[in-house]
């Protein structure tokens, strides 16, 4: 299964992403700072994944690319 990680994922144009990614049949990956628009998807999707993730604050960044790497190692488009 292909997989994608799309950042700020729970709201806007990243939240549309990650609908149409879903419905195409990929796993998602995303964060964003609060899951808040992605709650309604996370309890019915078993292929979206969220990780809660200041994208501004380095250290939590380099946190982030280190569990995507551990846990996505499938992950082939951002």
């Amino acid at each position: 299964m292909p997989c994608v990680l799309i950042t700020g994922g729970s709201s806007g144009i990243g939240l549309a992403f990650c609908r149409h990614f879903l419905q195409e049949g990929y796993e998602v990956v995303s964060c964003a700072r609060q899951p808040r628009g992605l709650e309604p998807l996370l309890k019915q999707q078993k292929n979206l994944f969220f990780y809660p993730c200041d994208l501004s604050d380095v250290e939590a960044l380099e946190a982030f690319a280190f569990l995507i790497r551990q846990r996505h190692p499938q992950l082939s488009l951002l």
